[in-house]
């Protein structure tokens, strides 16, 4: 698969150093594997000294927009050589229904949308503390 890979996309467009090849044993830590590399948001200030603290944890704005920049209108996942048997019915979260979509405002804060007369969340989404935590005290915002 990885030499049909190569072949399809030539040197010009990928190379072997750059293909990641691994057997997936866990699919959801498989997707959030790839997913990550989307766009890098989190970053550690020190890679020698990883922690899991959130005081080195950085988003680093300028980085992210030059990645962001970079993808506009890219493939980032490519379908390839076979399809998966259909599965059973996936459990859907049940939906709402807005009949007045002017009464309802995103509010930063809660990370939710809420009804601006009574207040009610739309989701009910609680933000991490740790995610919090970085949102609020660890955004490199320097764009030069």
């Amino acid at each position: 698969m990885l030499s049909e890979w190569l072949n399809l996309w030539t040197p010009k467009f990928t190379k072997r150093v750059s293909q990641n090849l691994q057997k997936v044993h866990d699919l959801e830590k498989g997707l959030i594997e790839i997913i990550k590399y989307g766009s890098k948001i989190f970053t550690e200030p020190d890679l020698k000294r990883r922690s899991k603290e959130t005081e080195t944890v950085q988003i680093y704005i300028k980085a992210l927009n030059t990645i962001l920049i970079a993808m506009k209108e890219k493939r980032i996942f490519e379908r390839f050589g076979f399809n998966l048997p259909k599965q059973k019915e996936i459990k859907q979260i049940p939906a709402k229904l807005l009949l007045d979509y002017k009464e309802w405002e995103y509010n930063i804060a809660s990370a939710d949308w809420a009804n601006v007369q009574t207040g009610e969340k739309l989701y009910g989404y609680e933000l991490p503390s740790y995610l919090n935590a970085i949102l609020n005290n660890n955004i490199n915002d320097n764009l030069v």
